[in-house]
Formats: C-alpha cells, sequence, structure tokens
C-alpha cells in the first residue's frame, strides 16, 4: 500500500538511511537488511500508526532471534488505538540555569 505519509524508515549502521512510502517495500527492505546485515547494523523506525505493519516488523525482528513474537495483531490494534486516541500533552519548557540575559 502505498501512502503519501512515510510508513517508515531504514538507518544502516554505514549512515545510509531510506525512507519508504509503500508498506510492503518497508517491510521487505526491512527483511533484507536483516538477512544480509543483521540486527545490530540495521535499525527500522516505523512511523505509520497502523498495527499490521508494526507487527510485521516486529515479527521480523522477534524471529532474527528465533524467538516468536509474543504479542498478537489485537495487541498493537489496542496500542495505536489508544496512541491515536490520546490528547497531546503539552511539554514544560526547561528550566535553565544561570543568569538570565535582559533583553
Amino acid at each position: 500500500m502505498t501512502s503519501e505519509e512515510p510508513v517508515g524508515r531504514i538507518e544502516y549502521s554505514y549512515g545510509d538511511e531510506q525512507t519508504f512510502y509503500d508498506t510492503e517495500k518497508y517491510i521487505q527492505a526491512y527483511e533484507k537488511a536483516l538477512f544480509e546485515m543483521g540486527p545490530m547494523a540495521v535499525k527500522s523506525i516505523t512511523l505509520t500508526k497502523d498495527p499490521a505493519t508494526h507487527k510485521a516488523i516486529d515479527d521480523l525482528l522477534w524471529n532474527e532471534f528465533g524467538e516468536e513474537n509474543p504479542h498478537d495483531l489485537e495487541h498493537y490494534q489496542k496500542k495505536y488505538a489508544e496512541a491515536s486516541s490520546a490528547p497531546v500533552e503539552q511539554q514544560p519548557e526547561p528550566e535553565l540555569e544561570g543568569e538570565e540575559l535582559e533583553p
């Protein structure tokens, strides 16, 4: 599925990165990178809130370590439903130590 918004990004240990707008291409590229480079040399950043995409990426990573993802799709559906309905909290401005400068 192609999107106008990026669905994910893959960062490589040698400094390159790729941004994906197609879910299937993102998942396939991450799977290939894990196979060729291993989990310590590649980092995926899933930008979409689509639960199925998050689960697919997590499944690949769990599998890389010979494990099965302990979370089912329902877990991801709940997680991202809560994330999208939660109010955005205003972050307090950090307090600066030291002398204040006069304008």
